[in-house]
């Protein structure tokens, strides 16, 4: 099976240069090089309105990314599956006889619009943390003065070593950037967020594509890839499923991806169409008896819990 990954690199690129230029925009506006220096203080309003800009030039230069990231998968995975069909002998045939109609360009512009959707939620929390950096920096800033002015030079002298260039780059970056909070508490960095978040729905595009396919084509049965995972997605390499609960007896891609076991963020695991279960190789059939009990007894503990 020919597995093609796009390079979301560009994506991620984007997200840490408005990253770097943002930080040195806010380090250049409050920063203070010493306790003698005094710089007129940027209005807040005015250096907030150039950060929400930067924001949304960012989320307009990402989005066509998405789509062509998304459009290239999706196109690849549906000549995949013709080959893995039998319907095309190789993926250069497959191209060609590729018909890519209204249905698929609108199934493209919805994963691709799904995703925007979660990396503009991240971009507008990412606006609510630089607003309240902003706040916090130019209130010191204000007591600095004061305290300057006033005699208080120990106070001056550590509100003027927060404000320097070091310190604040320092506190913007580890405080300025949370995209999101996972339920787990993590905090996520914008890009490293963006990073995960396109790379897991360009990995599900083959999924989706394999099920769709599958509906159109009377194929209901796949084989879930093997590559030696170590983590709990082992349990599912080589088993059958049915891509659309068509087929009685097997377990469905929506329950497997239930389990959070497998088909999770950034996992990997793609799906083998099969024709006729006469076609899978006993070496495969193998595993996937050694692994479905277990499997079974998976998925009805976790729709028990979820009663």
């Amino acid at each position: 099976m020919a597995v093609y990954k796009p390079n979301n690199r560009k994506i991620v690129e984007l997200y840490e240069k408005a990253i770097k230029e943002i930080t040195e925009e806010l380090t250049e506006a409050y920063s203070v090089g010493s306790l003698s220096s005094s710089k007129k203080i940027k209005d807040q309003t005015t250096v907030l309105l150039q950060i929400y800009a930067r924001l949304n030039e960012l989320n307009d230069l990402v989005e066509p990314e998405l789509n062509d990231l998304i459009e290239q998968k999706y196109k690849h995975a549906m000549a995949n599956f013709l080959v893995e069909t039998g319907q095309a002998s190789s993926l250069k045939q497959a191209e060609i006889s590729l018909q890519f109609g209204s249905h698929s360009i609108a199934k493209v512009e919805m994963m691709a619009t799904d995703t925007m959707q979660d990396l503009l939620k991240a971009t507008d929390n990412v606006k609510g943390s630089i607003k309240a950096i902003v706040q916090e920096i130019a209130a010191e800033t204000l007591q600095l003065e004061y305290a300057k002015n006033s005699g208080q030079y120990i106070m001056a002298e550590k509100l003027a070593e927060n404000l320097s260039a070091e310190l604040i780059s320092e506190r913007v970056r580890e405080q300025g950037f949370t995209g999101i909070i996972d339920k787990a508490g993590k905090k996520w960095d914008i890009d490293t967020y963006a990073e995960m978040v396109t790379r897991t729905k360009l990995e599900q595009v083959d999924s989706e594509v394999t099920r769709i396919q599958g509906l159109e084509n009377g194929i209901d049965l796949a084989v879930i890839s093997s590559h030696g995972a170590t983590d709990a997605c082992a349990n599912w390499e080589g088993v059958v499923i049915s891509l659309n609960g068509l087929t009685e007896g097997f377990i469905t891609y929506s329950e497997v991806k239930a389990t959070n076991e497998c088909f999770h963020p950034r996992c990997q695991h793609q799906l083998r169409p099969v024709r006729n279960l006469s076609l899978v190789h006993d070496r495969d059939l193998q595993k996937h008896h050694a692994k479905i009990d277990a499997n079974r007894q998976t998925v009805k503990a976790m729709k028990e819990k979820g009663k």
